[in-house]
């Protein structure tokens, strides 16, 4: 009976959610691990120290900001698809996301339990954090249909 016990905590233990992530950085996190993996990302600061930005291209592609509060933790993430970019990335709202991908295959890849679509949007999501996940997409007059922008906040 005990080792039935076990094994069911166990399963429980690692059918955990992994936390939510756009592009590696999750919110609410604090800036200096993010910044000490990239250590050439350009820096910005507010003169009245409310904010504080950096930047940086990822290995795989794509451009990364981040934006914190004036205690250093990530309240926003960018990122933006470098033309003819290649490959995928993590997603708040789906794990692994081609960036070749249209609204329609996030709609399928997205948990409606995790991150409920936004009455009238086609790329708003609320998460049960209160944060706000938006995706933006390139139309298919542009020729070049895909993701070109995700951004995760909270408001």
């Amino acid at each position: 009976m005990i080792d039935l016990l076990l094994a069911a905590a166990i399963a429980v233990a690692s059918s955990s959610p992994a936390p939510r992530t756009l592009a590696g950085l999750t919110l609410g996190t604090t800036l200096a691990n993010a910044a000490s993996e990239h250590p050439g990302a350009e820096e910005s600061r507010d003169p009245n120290g409310s904010w504080h930005s950096w930047k940086w291209t990822r290995p795989e592609g794509g451009v990364v900001s981040v934006w914190t509060d004036s205690g250093e933790r990530i309240t926003k993430i960018d990122f933006i698809v470098v033309a003819g970019e290649r490959g995928s990335v993590d997603l708040p709202c789906a794990r692994s996301f081609d960036v070749e991908g249209s609204h329609v295959n996030l709609g399928f890849a997205v948990d409606p339990k995790d991150c409920v679509l936004r009455q009238g949007s086609m790329s708003t999501y609320d998460l049960p954090d209160a944060s706000i996940f938006e995706a933006r997409f390139d139309s298919p007059d542009v020729g070049d249909f895909g993701l070109r922008e995700a951004l995760w906040y909270r408001p």
